[in-house]
């Protein structure tokens, strides 16, 4: 009942806009046109989800599930729709779908299902808007109208299903009778079958166990599906290309505001960037800090300013001689500043890569940077020409942008990362940013436990740090800390039973958590993290035995020295910027360390679990390591269990058990 009030001002709003577009006619016509392969279409998306996307992750059963829906909805395009554009887009959506069970890299994963979402989006457009694809406008209205036609497409299959009532009766009696046939074979033969394999009679338990979230599911998607295939819309009147509510001051002034602006900016930039030389220090600034500073945004700037000028060159056309003359001279201004910000933005990206090498930010940034480039020299030369057409821009621009894209899935990112930085940065690697990247640079995990596994053998016998080694120290703690959770995720997703780090859970594998459960699929298997689930199995030496022994001994180190790396660790998990990238917060503190230690003490010797989720939390691996310990510590204190019950006195107890601890602890060397 909760949920239906949370949706109750979700309908309101739709109702106000339903109503506010009836009284408000957007100049189109919008009829039914019911396509001869719906049923087909709508057979495939439920099969599909059900078998493919149903609790599933993205994987390969998603991969399968798109470039299927995209090759069939190719199909239902009429030949005078299968332009460019449609192709274009069927191809962006089927290298998006495969690119799912393809790279592990979690920001190409987002980017890859927010692709495939505005590709369906844009391939309904094109399929139900007539001439969306002859301007950008009417590309853009048929958005617009296709948007609220959803709304008033309900009522007009109402219409529609009562003015054919006799021939829908009819075909809904041929539908009726065909699926009581179906679904007496497959009655019949699956309980005869579930009867010959308890392996099968399981699945299918399973399937049927979930039946109505399937059915709710599979009915929101065959409602989308025939809203957005069903409808046909015509434009009354014709595109407004002349773009005629803005008038010529309506651009000048602005234009010559931001072109102000934009030649203080860039003054600043070549007294500072360009020049190295002026004090930066009044600003409470480094050089490194302020070139780090403001790639993205000076990017982005550029593109509105790209956009600014597209607009403009739409404008220029249909001025007085010499309003376009003026406005001519501005605009070049314009793209003359345009052009010296992406070469501040490239002239940042290069000195942050000679100094600190490669990131997800300045790979995508720079390909973002080399589209913008080219759209800018496109634009340039239509604006000293009439023989580059609106159109050509266009084309041009999507065209390579789809280039990028390609270039974008196919390269393997994460590792490129890993190795231009070793090579060209072998003593500056920061191991923990590349703890942070995915199973696609598994090599870089590796090569992040063998060099936290020097910076603790270096540190293993100093009883102090000083603040700089702790920052060293910290770094490399969280390094190991995010590797372990990347390695138990993979075992737990592609491991057996046995290998398994989570293997507590009852009933096991029902008894699974739904994030494992909907990982260990088949629909979820990514080629990238197999391949790096292989990698860690033949190379268990590191990903085994010398990570578990980091794990421990340099939570012992902490123990046993009272190394508190508080201030550092937090400066690299809330104060550092990761951009496009997952951060990690699985990390204990030191108290935490010792708490959970405590707890499984009391829970082991002495039957007290009210701590449990401590250590449980804590996923206590070295548990087993510090019996020894623990039997002497049992020795040493005098614990009488009902004083448990009072924290007051278990604070006590935990106090002396610290002390104890602390000089019982034994550090060693990861060989």
């Amino acid at each position: 009942m909760g949920f239906l009030f949370g949706l109750l001002p979700l309908f309101i709003l739709i109702l106000l806009i339903y109503y506010g577009f009836s009284k408000y006619k957007l100049h189109f016509n919008q009829e039914v046109v019911i396509p001869k392969k719906i049923v087909a279409l709508l057979l495939l998306i439920i099969l599909g989800f059900n078998l493919f996307l149903f609790e599933a992750n993205p994987g390969i059963g998603w991969s399968l599930f798109f470039t299927m829906l995209f090759v069939f909805f190719l199909t239902m395009f009429p030949q005078e729709k299968r332009n460019f554009f449609v192709y274009l887009l069927t191809s962006t959506g089927i290298i998006s779908g495969i690119a799912l069970a393809g790279r592990a890299n979690d920001f190409m994963v987002e980017t890859n299902l927010s692709i495939l979402f505005f590709s369906i989006i844009f391939l309904l457009i094109l399929y139900s808007v007539e001439d969306a694809a002859k301007h950008i406008f009417a590309f853009i209205r048929g958005g617009w109208a296709l948007f609220f036609g959803f709304f008033r497409q309900i009522g007009n299959l109402f219409s529609f299903a009562q003015k054919n009532s006799d021939k829908n009766r009819l075909n809904i009696l041929r539908v009726l009778k065909t699926s009581a046939i179906t679904v007496l074979v497959i009655v019949i033969f699956v309980s005869l079958l579930s009867k010959a394999d308890p392996v099968f009679a399981q699945i299918i338990e399973d399937f049927f166990g979930n039946i109505e979230k399937r059915f709710i599911f599979s009915l929101v998607l065959i409602a989308l599906a025939t809203l957005g295939c069903t409808i046909s819309i015509n434009a009354q009147k014709p595109i407004n290309t002349k773009l005629s509510f803005l008038n010529y001051y309506d651009f000048i002034i602005p234009l010559s505001v931001l072109t102000t602006l934009l030649a203080v900016f860039l003054a600043i930039q070549f007294t500072y960037l360009f020049g190295g030389q002026a004090d930066l220090s009044a600003f409470d600034l480094t050089f490194s800090e302020y070139v780090r500073k403001g790639f993205i945004e000076l990017l982005i700037a550029t593109f509105f300013g790209i956009l600014i000028s597209v607009i403009i060159l739409l404008k220029q056309d249909h001025l007085k001689a010499k309003e376009n003359k003026i406005l001519k001279l501005v605009h070049f201004v314009l793209l003359l500043e345009l052009f010296l910000m992406l070469v501040s933005a490239f002239k940042r990206d290069i000195i942050y890569i000679d100094s600190y090498g490669l990131t997800r930010i300045r790979i995508i940034g720079g390909m973002f940077l080399v589209w913008l480039a080219a759209l800018f020299v496109i634009i340039i030369a239509a604006n000293f020409t009439k023989k580059i057409s609106k159109q050509t821009i266009l084309i041009s621009s999507v065209s390579l942008g789809f280039v990028l894209f390609v270039i974008l899935n196919t390269v393997n990112l994460d590792q490129l990362i890993v190795d231009y930085n070793a090579k060209h940065f072998p003593e500056k690697q920061d191991i923990f940013y590349n703890s942070l990247l995915s199973a696609d640079a598994v090599k870089g995990w590796e090569e992040g436990i063998v060099t936290s596994q020097k910076i603790y053998n270096q540190f293993a016998e100093k009883p102090t740090l000083t603040e700089d080694e702790k920052k060293i120290f910290a770094g490399a703690l969280l390094a190991v800390k995010a590797i372990t959770e990347k390695r138990d995720n993979l075992l737990n997703h592609y491991g057996t039973i046995e290998e398994m780090k989570d293997n507590d859970y009852a009933d096991l594998p029902r008894g699974f958590p739904d994030k494992i459960r909907y990982n260990r699929k088949w629909q979820a298997l990514n080629f990238g993290e197999k391949h790096a689930f292989e990698y860690m199995k033949k190379n268990s030496s590191v990903f085994e035995g010398t990570l578990a022994c980091l794990n421990k001994n340099i939570d012992l180190y902490q123990i046993k020295n009272s190394i508190n790396l508080n201030d550092q660790t937090n400066e690299r998990l809330h104060e550092y910027e990761y951009p496009l990238i997952q951060r990690f917060y699985y990390y204990k503190e030191l108290h935490s360390i010792k708490r959970s230690i405590f707890a499984y003490f009391l829970e082991t010797y002495y039957g007290d679990e009210r701590d449990g989720k401590y250590y449980r939390d804590f996923d206590f691996d070295y548990a087993e390591d510090l019996k020894p310990i623990l039997d002497e510590l049992k020795t040493k204190l005098s614990i009488n269990p009902t004083d448990l019950n009072d924290y007051q006195k278990r604070d006590a107890y935990y106090k002396e058990f610290e002390e104890h601890l602390i000089k019982l602890v034994r550090v060693e060397k990861c060989e």
